[in-house]
């Protein structure tokens, strides 16, 4: 029984242990991301006059 409960202890600190790091992770690229959002949003718009220069030619 004794053995039974060092296992689940020890699967338990390791699932714990990857939990963390997965929200490491997730939340460091989204701080890394975010900087880059407007500059997505924006792009769309700057592709517009070009396209439609594109199209007048």
């Amino acid at each position: 029984m004794k053995i039974a409960k060092n296992e689940i202890r020890r699967a338990t600190a390791t699932t714990t242990t990857a939990t963390t790091a997965t929200t490491t992770i997730t939340a460091t690229t989204t701080l890394l991301l975010l900087p880059l959002l407007p500059l997505l949003l924006l792009l769309p718009l700057l592709l517009l006059p070009l396209l439609s220069l594109l199209l007048l030619l």
